[in-house]
C-alpha cells in the first residue's frame, strides 16, 4: 500500500509499505553443468524482501526545499535454492536546496543531497551467476553488489 498527505502548507509526506511471501509452486531448473535437475518449489525468490517501506517527507517554502527519506529492505535470498540469507538494512537521504526567482518567471537552484547520510551497511544481492544449489558460504569470497556508500551530490539547476 501507499500513503501521501499534505496536512501542512509545504509539507509532504509519502509512505509505502509491502508485505508479500512469495514461493515457487512449481519450479525445476536444469543445471547444465551437472545434468541434475533441482526443484525449488516452496522456494523463495531470489532478492525478494517480504518486508519493505519507504518513507519521504519534503518541504517546501519561500524558496527553500527539504526532503528526508528513509528505506528498509528486510532479509532476503541470494540464489534460487535459499542457501544464503542476505540481512536485511536501511538507508536514510536528505537533501536541501533554496531556489532564487529572478526576472521573467527565471530561477536559479542551489542543491545538496546526500545519499546514505549514516553510512548503512549491507548487500543489496548476491552473485548472479552462481548455478543454482551451489552455496555461495563455500567459496573464500563472496561476489555481491554492496549498499553504495555515503555520497554528497551538489546540484545547481537553471529553468528558463
Amino acid at each position: 500500500g501507499a500513503y501521501a498527505t499534505k496536512a501542512l502548507k509545504g509539507l509532504t509526506v509519502q509512505a509505502s509499505l509491502t508485505y508479500q511471501n512469495p514461493k515457487y509452486v512449481e519450479f525445476d531448473i536444469f543445471n547444465v553443468a551437472t545434468g541434475a535437475v533441482a526443484s525449488l518449489k516452496d522456494k523463495k525468490p531470489l532478492r525478494q524482501a517480504n518486508f519493505m517501506t519507504n518513507l519521504t517527507a519534503s518541504y517546501e517554502a519561500n524558496g527553500l526545499d527539504l526532503s528526508l527519506n528513509w528505506s528498509y529492505t528486510g532479509n532476503r535470498y541470494a540464489d534460487d535454492a535459499n542457501l544464503f540469507q542476505l540481512d536485511a538494512f536501511n538507508v536514510v537521504s536528505g537533501g536541501i536546496g533554496y531556489t532564487f526567482p529572478f526576472m521573467q518567471n527565471q530561477s536559479l537552484r542551489l542543491g545538496v543531497h546526500v545519499y546514505n547520510l549514516f553510512y548503512s551497511l549491507g548487500l543489496t544481492e548476491g552473485d548472479p551467476r552462481l548455478s543454482t544449489g551451489v552455496d555461495p558460504t563455500q567459496f573464500p569470497y563472496l561476489n555481491a553488489r554492496p549498499i553504495l556508500p555515503r555520497r554528497i551530490i551538489f546540484d545547481l539547476t537553471y529553468n528558463l
